[in-house]
């Protein structure tokens, strides 16, 4: 088989395959067949390999997205509102159906992306590279969070604007600062205006 590029060879390969991703940079295809050129190098991948390409790369699509944090994603009724089409539409839609903005599914509800729908209504495309998006969020680091037990204090004593956010799970009350507080005891923190204003 010769190459339409060159005119060199296409000789029939086993073994891994490296391929390109917008979304992912690249990802590596192992034990599959395909044609290389001797010349240019150019490579041709016999159906089944462009199937199996596939399938590999949704999965790895599906695993990087849900690795995201949750913070990222809206349902699918404030997506479409922000598309200003109904939710039936959303979801029939073509290109939103082939991955034109990204998509997680939790116990059967469909989420979206913020940022690729954000993007999606500037440019009709929403897709974008993972990678260096999972980059910049690693760089942005959480808050401090400050863990106390529920009952060394009151949660109306929380009521105040100036202080820490407060957000209680089962016994544990979860104080998030928006700077980093002194190091005081406990009691001191939440009676000391300067803690909080800190």
């Amino acid at each position: 088989m010769k190459c339409a590029n060159c005119g060199g060879e296409l000789t029939l390969r086993h073994g891994a395959l490296v391929l390109d991703s917008l979304s992912l940079g690249s990802y590596t295809l192992n034990d599959v067949y395909f044609r290389k050129c001797d010349g240019c190098g150019e490579t041709i991948l016999p159906p089944d390999t462009w199937e199996a390409a596939d399938r590999e790369e949704g999965r790895l699509l599906d695993e990087t997205l849900t690795s995201l944090p949750v913070k990222d994603y809206i349902l699918a009724a404030s997506a479409a509102r922000k598309l200003g089409i109904s939710r039936q539409a959303l979801h029939k839609h073509r290109r939103i159906s082939k991955g034109f903005i990204y998509s997680i599914v939790i116990d059967g509800l469909r989420f979206y992306h913020r940022g690729s729908l954000e993007k999606y209504l500037e440019s009709g495309d929403g897709r974008f590279s993972l990678i260096e998006y999972r980059k910049e969020s690693a760089k942005v680091k959480d808050q401090p969070v400050l863990v106390i037990p529920q009952n060394n204090i009151k949660l109306g004593e929380m009521a105040s604007s100036s202080g820490p956010a407060a957000v209680q799970y089962s016994n544990i009350l979860y104080l998030r600062t928006v700077r980093t507080a002194p190091l005081l005891s406990e009691r001191h923190f939440f009676n000391s205006k300067e803690a909080c204003n800190a």
